[in-house]
């Protein structure tokens, strides 16, 4: 629902579906996390306040994957880098809690409930794909954010263990197959590199990209007081170092190698049109 009201929000430029989507996941945030970690529910009792139940139930996988790919989604949007940082320390966690270093992907539950016999892990992507199939997409898309090379180990450990599920019967798990198609070619990676105080061209190109179908892209945005993300990706960190900040520049990339930089929204629509579908 997140991701939903996030991308609507974007390709609609309707803000209210971005304020539903920051809402439910700052409700979220604040209401769902005990002792550091993702509950698996939270009821609305008397006087309309948060309950829960007296035995706590720690998130399952599906409540982290889910949970991950609405915060990028979500950062997408409203581009407020906090939210992306989020996603990565939750999947940090999820790493954590759920990877099985034998079968060599995520389980559903972390094992720490002794009243679950059996720690499965789903092979189908239907309806809703299956959390191994999401938690992969997620990985390439934070892997590319903030260049964590432990992410590329999972990965390619994901695909491997369902390496034969996929050459017998590729059709069960597409988002899998999407995600390695992805891995392989690589994502598109476009950078902002924006004045803090011109933030109404800024916008312009927002729109753009925003409005445009650019399938297997991720947007960084970042000016001077957005800038958070230096920390951990260095090909921006030294984008910007260069930068004159008198204007924007925008940057399309592709395995962290960058163009030259763009500077009106003119010259970027037409750099754009390749990657359009």
């Amino acid at each position: 629902m997140i991701s939903g009201f996030a991308r609507a929000g974007a390709v609609l430029q309707e803000q209210k579906y971005t304020k539903i989507a920051e809402q439910a996941l700052g409700f979220i945030r604040q209401n769902m996390f005990k002792n550091d970690r993702l509950l698996r529910a939270c009821y609305i009792g008397d006087n309309n306040k948060v309950e829960y139940t007296s035995s706590l139930v720690n998130g399952f996988l599906e409540d982290y994957s889910y949970v991950i790919q609405s915060a990028i989604d979500l950062y997408e949007t409203n581009f407020d880098s906090e939210i992306l940082e989020f996603a990565y320390k939750l999947q940090m966690q999820q790493n954590d809690h759920f990877w099985d270093k034998e079968k060599l992907r995520y389980l559903s539950t972390d094992g720490k409930d002794e009243s679950i016999i059996l720690r499965l892990s789903e092979d189908h992507d239907g309806a809703e794909p299956s959390p191994n199939s999401i938690s992969t997409l997620n990985l390439i898309r934070l892997n590319q954010y903030f260049n964590d090379q432990t992410f590329s180990s999972y990965i390619t450990n994901i695909f491997k263990s369902y390496g034969k599920r996929l050459e017998k019967a590729p059709m069960v798990m597409p988002a899998l197959i999407r995600a390695y198609d992805i891995y392989t070619y690589g994502l598109n990676e476009i950078i902002i590199l924006s004045p803090s105080d011109d933030q109404l061209s800024t916008n312009e190109f927002i729109r753009l990209i925003q409005t445009s179908y650019l399938p297997n892209t991720i947007v960084l945005y970042l000016n001077s007081d957005n800038n958070s993300l230096f920390k951990y990706n260095q090909v921006s960190k030294d984008l910007f170092k260069n930068y004159d900040k008198k204007k924007i520049n925008v940057h399309i990339c592709k395995n962290f190698q960058c163009e030259l930089p763009i500077t009106t929204v003119e010259e970027f629509e037409k750099k754009l049109k390749p990657y359009k579908r």
